[in-house]
């Protein structure tokens, strides 16, 4: 084991390596601060005052203590009333507050007319208010209403089969629809058990609650972090096996058995200092965001309570928020340990550097491609459920926005297909070195 601390230890020290996990670490944190504004921010701030004081739980009864939570306790309520004052303005019933919006016949309407006429800044601030006051209502009511009772997964996916440029083969449609018909058993449990009613922020912007739990999820939340972490793995692949091939050496080395234990060791290194960074990159960033979002205060929550621009998210079985955090985490992990045994075969099969290295982009650039710009190659399950198609749909696991996330298991049994694959191509590299021994 001595041998493979130290190869962990060489690789480590690579300043590059270095280099891209402060830049990772850099962007990530940089995306973290100016994508979730204060103007997020001030619209998340009285969810997270309700939550801490009154936990998750939220009914028709609960609105008027939000409401005294948004004026009294959260910076935008407070602003509310302060414009109010500045314009002589009484605080509006909730009557006059609808009038100002729609037939404007109320005393207070009126005033508000002449607000708008002088051009007055507290004229923003009192109708982004009301705004704010009414739509707390409003969610509830929708909330109520459950979204999923005229939910059809069946129809969803008729759709979506529709939309594609290239059919999906026979096989694939009834293995969709009767994936599909599972779903529609897990959304009469979401309506059953009224996984819908807890309190998550809401967008006051959007009537949404979905972007707090998208932003650490995203191609620019953990997706960087996967990202980053493939080009680790890369970089790492490179430094053992691949430096090991130069100085004309031609894997000389590994031609005996000594030699073929180290060339395991390095593979073995290669995987292990890939996994501690990318978990290091994520539980670093998701940190970042938790701080920023306060997902801490939802950890419990179901998913199922979460919506997204009034569509809806699905997931295959039950799975609160935090326990989706810890699902993407892992199959992240997969997927980077995967990329990097493929990069080590590489580097293994040529036993050169440089064409390893090319091997290794180009593999990574052609996934890349197929997924992004081939319409038949978005219809394999394989391409699909590649590291690259995974990280490329990388929010959008055990929801409706991926067509095949509604396949029980999906990213699980394709990572073990590209697992067995990514092995395979190393274990030809282990025999080619045996059979130059021989």
């Amino acid at each position: 084991m001595s041998i493979f601390w130290q190869e962990c230890k060489y690789i480590l020290r690579s300043r590059f390596l270095w280099v891209v996990v402060l830049l990772s670490v850099f962007l990530g944190m940089f995306f973290a601060v100016t994508r979730v504004t204060e103007e997020d921010r001030g619209n998340y701030e009285a969810a997270h005052l309700y939550v801490q004081e009154h936990g998750t739980v939220f009914t028709k009864d609960d609105v008027e203590t939000y409401r005294d939570i948004y004026l009294h306790k959260t910076e935008a309520g407070k602003k509310f009333q302060e414009a109010l004052q500045e314009a002589g303005l009484p605080f509006p019933t909730e009557e006059e507050m609808i009038d100002s919006e729609s037939e404007g016949k109320t005393e207070f309407a009126k005033k508000m007319q002449v607000l708008v006429e002088n051009n007055d800044y507290n004229y923003i601030l009192i109708r982004r208010g009301i705004a704010n006051y009414l739509r707390i209502q409003d969610y509830i009511n929708n909330r109520s209403d459950n979204p999923y009772e005229k939910f059809s997964p069946e129809k969803w996916l008729e759709e979506e089969l529709s939309y594609r440029s290239v059919p999906l083969s026979d096989w694939k449609t009834e293995m969709l629809k009767d994936a599909a018909k599972q779903e529609e058993k897990r959304v009469q449990e979401i309506v059953d058990q009224k996984e819908t009613q807890y309190l998550v922020p809401m967008d006051f912007l959007t009537t949404s609650n979905y972007y707090w739990f998208s932003f650490p999820l995203d191609w620019m939340g953990q997706g960087l972090m996967w990202a980053a972490a493939f080009v680790l793995a890369g970089i790492a692949a490179g430094r053992s096996l691949g430096g090991s091939f130069q100085s004309n050496m031609q894997g000389m080395v590994y031609l005996g058995k000594p030699g073929r234990r180290l060339e395991l060791y390095k593979v073995l290194a290669v995987l292990a200092v890939s996994a501690v960074l990318y978990l290091f990159l994520s539980i670093v960033i998701l940190l970042a965001y938790v701080l920023i979002c306060r997902t801490d205060l939802y950890w419990n929550v179901p998913i199922s309570a979460v919506s997204t621009w009034g569509g809806l998210v699905i997931s295959r079985f039950f799975i609160t928020i935090g326990g989706y955090w810890l699902f993407q985490l892992g199959v992240g992990l997969a997927a980077v340990l995967i990329m990097a045994l493929i990069f080590c075969a590489a580097m293994v099969l040529t036993k050169n550097f440089y064409a390893g290295s090319a091997i290794s982009v180009g593999v990574s650039l052609v996934l890349l491609g197929l997924v992004q710009m081939v319409p038949a190659a978005q219809n394999s399950f394989l391409v699909m459920g590649s590291p690259i198609g995974l990280f490329l749909n990388v929010s959008n696991f055990l929801q409706d926005q991926f067509l095949f996330s509604i396949l029980p298991h999906f990213e699980g049994i394709m990572l073990l297909i590209w697992c067995g694959i990514a092995a395979i191509l190393a274990a030809l590299g282990f025999v080619r070195f045996r059979r130059a021994a021989l």
